[in-house]
């Protein structure tokens, strides 16, 4: 029933080595779909790789995303592309794993902005609002506006807002011949920073579409001022343009999906002109989200003395 203990020894172990700073410098959207997260972190800081946690729009935790192996360097990208920009921002943070498997540090955590955009058709006014970012080291000196056109994006932004306001009216009146799609991202501008740099992060992209703007004249007249019938369209998918006229029976005189070709009343089957009288129209268009519009009326074609 007696006890007996042998001598004791003890074991030093040094720490595993932590990184003198270790930064998640910025989460940005790209044109593509993608978030883009840039990590800035010790390289010489012996570790087994870095943990990247995502907390998603309508998520309460932050959950377990991917792992960034360790090559020794100080800056990581990592692409985010299991993401559904129109539902809300995204929050990231990277844990470092140590030589002993285990969590060290933490970097901060960086919030993207989420941008919305409503149109007023009749103004062709665009109204922007988006969430500020979160997430810099340093402060945030303006957010810059980027607009596209049909799909392009312009080098220079259309406008710039201080760091407290995030909304942003954009006109664009002075579109009429484009296909109505109007596209925005917004930029957030780090000053520098503690690290001796700075850096920018994207929104998501945010798009609206113009309803078309069509006027269709309801006469015109041979060796007249007006002597073509020609719809003006506006803010439509080119492509689309489909124009059919029709006699008073129903029979098909002219078709056209050339927006620039109005029909003059020639008879391209017998040659010469139609007799004047009343003909019906059919104009048939897309705008770029694929909503389709159909416009029917009729025309008088006259003849002038």
């Amino acid at each position: 029933g007696e006890e007996s203990f042998s001598n004791r020894v003890a074991q030093f172990t040094n720490k595993p080595s932590q990184p003198s700073f270790h930064y998640l410098s910025t989460a940005t959207h790209t044109l593509g779909s993608e978030i883009e997260v840039k990590l800035y972190t010790d390289g010489a800081a012996v570790v087994e790789g870095y943990d990247i946690e995502r907390l998603g729009p309508y998520e309460n935790t932050f959950e377990y995303l991917n792992t960034i192996d360790y090559t020794g360097v100080n800056t990581y990208s990592y692409y985010d592309s299991d993401v559904f920009p129109e539902r809300g921002p995204y929050s990231y943070k990277i844990n470092l794993i140590d030589s002993c498997g285990k969590v060290g540090e933490t970097t901060n955590i960086a919030t993207t902005s989420f941008l919305t955009a409503e149109v007023n058709d009749d103004e062709m006014l665009v109204t922007l609002g988006w969430t500020a970012y979160e997430g810099f080291d340093g402060d945030i000196v303006q957010y810059n506006v980027y607009r596209g056109i049909n799909g392009v994006f312009g080098k220079a932004p259309v406008g710039t807002t201080a760091p407290g306001t995030r909304t942003y009216v954009d006109d664009v009146n002075d579109y009429f011949d484009s296909e109505g799609q109007f596209c925005y991202r917004v930029e957030a501008v780090e000053q520098v920073n503690s690290y001796g740099f700075s850096e920018t992060s994207f929104s998501n992209t945010a798009c609206v579409t113009l309803e078309p703007i069509v006027y269709i004249p309801n006469a015109f007249m041979l060796n007249g001022i007006n002597n073509v019938f020609l719809p003006v369209v506006n803010l439509y998918d080119y492509s689309t343009y489909d124009l059919t006229i029709f006699d008073r029976w129903g029979g098909q005189v002219f078709n056209t999906t050339d927006p620039n070709e109005g029909w003059r009343g020639l008879n391209e089957t017998h040659g010469g002109y139609h007799e004047e009288g009343v003909y019906v129209y059919f104009l048939r268009i897309e705008d770029r989200n694929g909503v389709d519009y159909e416009y029917r009326g009729t025309v008088t074609f006259l003849v002038a003395e």
